[in-house]
């Protein structure tokens, strides 16, 4: 009979979760709660301690695993519980429970795991006033634990330790629940990997190796609680712009009231492994404030960079301020300002290597709010011969155009703005950079792939992807008269009318290349461009103050054809520029010229998308108003949209013949053969007496003397059928599915009403676009 003691379900519990197996966690956990419930009371206060030591536990466990499955209720209901136990027992069992699944590294996987759900999404909207509470309870235990110390500390270099049994665990791991027990030796009593073995030879093993690294948690956080800790600021500083969803707004390169000068370049190329650099910045701050601290934040390349001089003032009244040797981080304060309305100060960073490669380092200047500035610096330490090659591949990426964003434009952004806080907080942390120089660099050339280097490669990767596939998106960079309409009106598959609204125009340009996605500027341009710069041009360009950048405003795209682009033109510009619409209805430049306004509103509802729900289309007008030419257009057009299939059915032989011989037939010879009709004939007319084009699409037997009846084959190879209303009989025998048509257009309806036999699949499928063509409508009769 299996285990069924709290005990030995609360153990499975802690295994499944770090073995990350949520569910069975939920299940261990729930099993043990049951035995505890109907357990008999204890008299016993050791023994009733012991099961509430083991309900805080699976409690706990439980939490973690409902988190990571987002039951978000079920979730705060166990918080609730559990809070409500620690409040009620004032004797301590609770950080007690605490303290011993710290030791034994549990207690740092459910923290984690409420941390990420805390700070990742908003929890379905659940108020988490109570996991936030016990995030804090377990973060007081571990800080406490900490600072009390422990009977366990760390391991030294050489892993020896006293009172350890075992040999040490193996390094390189980011939570106790990595180690594992090595199933070979269990098995076989033997590894042939010996004490090099990364998987430990027992549980006691196993468990002395949690403890230890439990220990060095421990050792950790006090060396980061330490005053003397140079890098909890710059830890706290990066944890603080990872996490934001506004990045920008915890650490930014362009400070409002803070201008920044720096020489040399920011990004320097050296061609000898052993040499050194320095930069000088110059933050003339106005109005005045203090500069509190700076720090160097990158890790990678730490040992290389330093603080080298700190000063404010200039001329005579400059003040020096002393910086140790390799300074990382320099707290000010002391220095007073230098000035009544501003201060200037001048900081020194200085690097140097004995290696070649590329070298990154972010200075950070915090003058006591945010966004902190930062400067960004970067060495290219390459051999000359490395250095020919980069510059080749450098060469190929050269931009066709300097690139606009806020360092060199003001940017009305086109509102409402789609883009995510996500995809903000992306675009803002990861900004491309503005040349090839910063991308071509020796780390590109570093064959060999490390744990150290992989992130900043893969980044590297990216950048160039995306820098090339801007100098393919620049091609389109164009000076160009925007013809402004209030609405327009597209066929196609994204056709429709569309209309401006809250102050808003629509702008069309025409492209100086053809946009086709056989080419990759014009796939990415059709695929993946959704916004454009527009940069006013006037005849007399206005003198702009000094320092002032130009404005340039975001529009939109709306739509693209193969030559043109439709813009949205946000209400800022629009009143700013004090735009007025050229005219207040655009038709597509596709459609054929002969079409009149309402022959054009005709075709426009026949070739409107099918995902929007529309009645059947009435074309009603008397003998000659061009009905039937608005049709056979419209069928050109409904052919450009994928996987469309066309049933036209007229009342006579002549009508039918007339959309093969005067529009399918020449629409065919044009170069369009998916655009063949079939035409159904009646099975006892004489061939000879058909037209000898329109035989050409038709079914004829062998013999050339009789017409043959169409098979389902026959019907799906065709994307154009057409057929009369005796004829269309035929049809129906064949056991088509309704919705096979897209569209079926009715000349010459009012006959084909008044014979009250229409096709039992026109009107079987809400996917299916019906159109009625007529000199008058006797509606009424239809029989859907």
């Amino acid at each position: 009979m299996a285990d069924r003691r709290p005990e030995k379900s609360c153990e499975q519990a802690c295994e499944s979760l770090r073995r990350q197996e949520y569910e069975a966690v939920v299940k261990h956990c729930t099993e043990a709660l049951f035995s505890l419930s109907h357990c008999p009371p204890s008299p016993s206060a050791v023994s009733q301690q012991g099961s509430d030591f083991v309900r805080n536990r699976v409690l706990l466990y439980r939490i973690a695993a409902l988190l990571q499955l987002k039951n978000y209720d079920q979730a705060d209901e166990d918080c609730k519980h559990v809070l409500a136990v620690e409040l009620a027992r004032g004797e301590g069992l609770f950080p007690a429970v605490l303290r011993c699944m710290l030791m034994e590294g549990s207690l740092q996987v459910v923290s984690r795991i409420l941390s990420r759900s805390l700070l990742g999404e908003p929890l379905n909207g659940m108020v988490t006033k109570d996991l936030t509470r016990l995030r804090m309870l377990l973060s007081e235990i571990e800080t406490a634990t900490s600072t009390m110390g422990s009977g366990y500390v760390e391991d030294n270099e050489e892993d020896v330790q006293e009172g350890w049994q075992f040999r040490p665990p193996p390094r390189g791991v980011t939570s106790s629940e990595e180690y594992t027990i090595c199933k070979r030796y269990l098995e076989q009593g033997i590894c042939r990997y010996g004490a090099q073995c990364t998987s430990a030879h027992s549980q006691e093993e196993l468990m002395e190796w949690q403890k230890r690294y439990a220990s060095r948690l421990i050792s950790l956080k006090q060396q980061q609680e330490s005053a003397q800790s140079a890098g909890s600021y710059m830890e706290a500083l990066i944890e603080k712009w990872m996490n934001s969803l506004s990045p920008e707004k915890v650490l930014s390169e362009y400070l409002e009231g803070v201008s920044v000068e720096h020489s040399p370049d920011l990004l320097v190329t050296v061609t000898t492994k052993k040499s050194s650099q320095s930069w000088t910045f110059s933050l003339f701050c106005k109005p005045a404030r203090m500069l509190y601290r700076m720090a160097l934040l990158y890790d990678a390349h730490r040992p290389h960079f330093s603080i080298g001089a700190v000063s404010a003032g200039d001329g005579a009244n400059q003040i020096v301020q002393e910086v140790p040797d390799n300074c990382q981080e320099w707290v000010g304060g002391s220095i007073a300002q230098n000035g009544l309305d501003h201060c200037v100060y001048e900081v020194v960073v200085r690097f140097s290597t004995e290696i070649f490669g590329t070298f990154r380092q972010t200075i950070v200047f915090d003058f006591g709010f945010e966004p902190v500035l930062m400067q960004r610096v970067m060495v290219d330490a390459a051999s000359i011969e490395d250095l020919e090659h980069l510059m080749q591949a450098r060469q190929q990426l050269l931009i066709t155009a300097k690139r606009w964003d806020s360092s060199c434009k003001t940017i009305v952004e086109f509102e409402p703005n789609e883009t995510s806080d996500l995809e903000r907080s992306l675009l803002s942390r990861y900004q491309i950079p503005l040349s090839a120089d910063q991308l071509f660099t020796q780390s590109v050339l570093d064959k060999s792939l490390t744990k150290e280097n992989y992130q900043a490669r893969l980044h590297d990767l990216l950048y160039i992807e995306e820098i090339a596939q801007y100098k393919e998106v620049s091609k389109f960079n164009i000076k160009v008269n925007l013809q402004l309409v209030a609405s327009f009106m597209l066929t196609g598959v994204s056709g429709g009318a569309k209309y401006a609204q809250n102050g808003q125009l629509f702008g069309r340009f025409k492209l100086t290349e053809t946009l086709s996605e056989d080419t990759l500027a014009g796939r990415l341009v059709m695929t993946k461009v959704n916004s454009v710069l527009l940069l006013p041009l006037t005849k007399e360009k206005s003198a702009q103050a000094p320092g002032t950048k130009e404005k340039v405003y975001e529009a939109a795209i709306e739509d693209k054809t193969k030559d043109f682009i439709f813009l949205r033109v946000c209400k800022d510009c629009c009143e700013e520029l004090k735009l007025r619409p050229d005219r207040e209805l655009q038709w597509d430049e596709q459609l054929d010229p002969r079409l009149n306004a309402k022959q054009k509103e005709a075709i426009l509802a026949i070739t409107t998308p099918l995902n929007f729900q529309l009645p059947p289309v009435l074309i009603i007008g008397p003998y000659g108003t061009g009905k039937t030419f608005a049709l056979a257009q419209a069928v050109k057009h409904i052919l450009k949209q994928q996987d469309s299939k066309v049933l036209i059915c007229t009342h006579s032989n002549s009508a039918a013949d007339l959309y093969i011989k005067d529009y399918l037939h020449p629409h065919v010879e044009a170069g369009n053969p998916h655009a063949r009709p079939l035409r159904v004939y009646f099975r006892n007319r004489w061939v000879k007496t058909v037209h000898p084009i329109v035989q050409q699409y038709c079914l004829i037997s062998s013999t050339q003397y009789a017409f043959q009846m169409p098979q389902k084959e026959d019907i799906l190879k065709h994307r154009v059928v057409v057929v009369t209303l005796s004829t269309s009989q035929y049809l129906c025998q064949l056991d088509l599915e309704p919705g096979i048509f897209t569209h079926i257009l009715l000349d010459e309806a009012a006959q084909a009403m008044e014979c009250e036999t229409i096709m039992p699949f026109a009107l079987a499928s809400n996917s299916t676009r019906i159109v009625l063509a007529g000199d008058h409508m006797q509606v009424s009769k239809m029989n859907p």
